[in-house]
């Protein structure tokens, strides 16, 4: 661990979060001493003034009590306050996802504060809007902070991850599968989810099978895609790329657009993949307007696991992770890192589920559930 002089956040808040967490992890017992200032100076690279500013701050905080003469201890007993997590989301609009977003944010939220609150940790949602992540990331809250959870709709290329690890702060990002070398982060298989959902559509006999993936800078689509193809070639069925149509902003307006396009083709599909819930809404629409019904006529399966799809008409199919598990998967690890108990980058896989409903099984009386197996 090491302080990074290109960051936009101060030397001293950096050295001070680097030691706090090392406080924290119990490297130092308490009232044991920590190492001199000109030992930290040569261990980090930084100037006495710089080592003296993060040591009063922790002092400030209650981690540290310095005796003049003797050196810095580690207090006899720590904080009574917890970790500060600071949970920063951007991308939750109509503008993306349709006039249709609902409590599934909510829930990733309260999956997160119930595994912060039974450490004494505390959560400030912190809003990020398009364009303002450098901004938020070089303010005072943020150094602050003991530990960010990210949870952000845009594909994580190396410079944001690089903005990221500047504030010096422990993350997790969720919802978004990176490079296992990489960064911490929680996320449900997307490869496996989309293989079962396109394997459900292929055991009902649908061979021309419609995909409508979102727009790309949202970054889930290549794992879902990756699925759906893996699972038509284990059904030996070829891919067409016909089949697949990328959808823009809004996503329900998307949804539409994209449907619309595949059902007025000279071989439209005989089923549909919708990339997410929100997209299998407007998909919804542009089979209603052809005069068929969605699932009756032509089974719908989307992906998200949203709460709204079960208030859907038909019911919708759909595979995800609830929000509820993310959030609290994802402050537990953020957790895990600021104690010690686990070395960064860790990453944690979690299960989907898979809701079978009257969008693909319009009479299930009559339907026989498949398992399917990923090679």
């Amino acid at each position: 661990m090491t302080v990074d002089r290109a960051s936009f956040v101060p030397l001293h808040a950096q050295l001070k979060n680097l030691l706090q967490r090392r406080i924290m992890a119990g490297e130092w017992a308490a009232e044991q001493p920590i190492p001199s200032e000109p030992a930290l100076c040569g261990q980090y690279g930084v100037s006495r003034i710089t080592v003296r500013r993060a040591l009063s701050d922790l002092e400030a905080e209650g981690f540290l009590r310095r005796e003049r003469g003797r050196g810095t201890f580690v207090a006899a007993s720590q904080p009574t306050r917890g970790p500060t997590l600071g949970l920063l989301f951007g991308g939750l609009t109509e503008r993306r996802f349709g006039h249709r977003n609902d409590a599934a944010f909510g829930d990733m939220v309260l999956g997160a504060a119930e595994a912060a609150s039974k450490q004494g940790a505390v959560i400030y949602p912190m809003p990020v809007g398009d364009g303002d992540l450098a901004t938020m990331l070089a303010s005072p809250t943020v150094c602050r902070l003991t530990g960010l959870l990210v949870h952000l709709t845009r594909r994580f290329d190396e410079d944001i991850l690089r903005q990221l690890d500047a504030t010096g702060v422990p993350y997790v990002v969720v919802k978004r599968r990176l490079p296992p070398d990489r960064s911490s982060c929680v996320y449900a298989d997307d490869i496996s989810g989309a293989f079962t959902a396109t394997h459900h559509l292929l055991s009902l006999g649908h061979t021309r099978i419609g995909m409508l993936p979102g727009p790309p800078e949202v970054g889930v689509w290549d794992d879902r895609l990756e699925g759906y193809r893996k699972a038509l070639r284990q059904a030996s069925v070829r891919y067409d790329p016909r089949l697949v149509r990328e959808v823009g902003f809004p996503m329900d307006e998307g949804g539409y657009e994209g449907a619309s396009a595949l059902l007025d083709a000279k071989r439209p599909p005989t089923a549909i993949f919708a990339g997410n819930d929100y997209i299998a809404l407007g998909v919804y629409r542009a089979i209603r307007e052809r005069s068929l019904e969605p699932g009756r006529d032509l089974p719908v399966v989307g992906y998200g696991a949203n709460p709204f799809a079960v208030t859907m008409y038909p019911a919708l199919t759909t595979i995800g992770t609830p929000p509820w598990k993310l959030g609290n998967a994802a402050a537990s690890l953020v957790l895990d890192l600021i104690s010690g108990r686990v070395p960064a980058p860790a990453h944690r896989v979690l299960p989907w589920q898979l809701e079978i409903r009257q969008s693909s099984v319009w009479d299930p009386a009559v339907w026989t559930p498949s398992v399917p197996e990923l090679v």
